[in-house]
């Protein structure tokens, strides 16, 4: 009896390493890491600016993309990780209704995993930061960018406003700093 109680609890303290979430995001360590201050601050502060004003990012789609790459980041990382315990229930929740009113504008499929999401935007960020056509057309290709490249591009050059976005990456973006001292939008 001892030896199954004892096989039991080894099982539940094994089971309480470290778990990733099915939405977790990894990031390559030189993406959305805008002045050096790390990709989670970085990430709520570029997102807060372009979705703020999306003329910031008109014209220049892969800036665009890098925000809604940042968003999808945000969504998918802060309500699970305790590095944002900062940041309000709330506005966690808005940042993930945030992420389903960004891919409902820009042709997203809501079914697909944000890794994947991440991945495509910010290979497609590289790819039109170096004119390389078909980098970009193979980072944006359906069933995750439903438009196909051409639509999505011109869609990211050509943001709207979307209202639930500007909202919770701003909120974001307040709470982080009123914990820290990074914020470049703050000074």
């Amino acid at each position: 009896m001892k030896r199954v109680i004892t096989l039991i609890l080894l099982g539940l303290v094994a089971g309480c390493g470290s778990q990733v979430t099915p939405n977790q995001v990894n990031l390559p360590p030189d993406a959305l890491n805008y002045g050096g201050i790390g990709a989670g601050y970085s990430a709520i502060d570029f997102a807060a600016y372009v979705f703020a004003d999306p003329a910031r990012a008109r014209g220049r789609p892969g800036a665009a993309a890098g925000a809604v790459a940042s968003l999808e980041y945000m969504a998918s990382d802060m309500p699970g990780n305790p590095r944002w315990v900062i940041i309000s229930p709330l506005v966690l929740d808005d940042l993930v209704r945030a992420r389903a009113e960004v891919r409902n504008a820009l042709g997203i499929s809501q079914a697909v995993p944000a890794q994947t999401v991440v991945d495509g935007l910010l290979a497609s960020a590289r790819g039109l930061d170096k004119r390389d056509d078909a980098a970009v057309r193979a980072a944006l290709q359906p069933p995750v960018f439903t438009w196909g490249p051409d639509r999505t591009v011109e869609r990211l050059a050509n943001m709207p406003y979307l209202q639930i976005a500007n909202s919770a990456t701003l909120r974001a973006s307040q709470q982080q700093y009123e914990h820290n001292d990074h914020c470049f939008l703050c000074r």
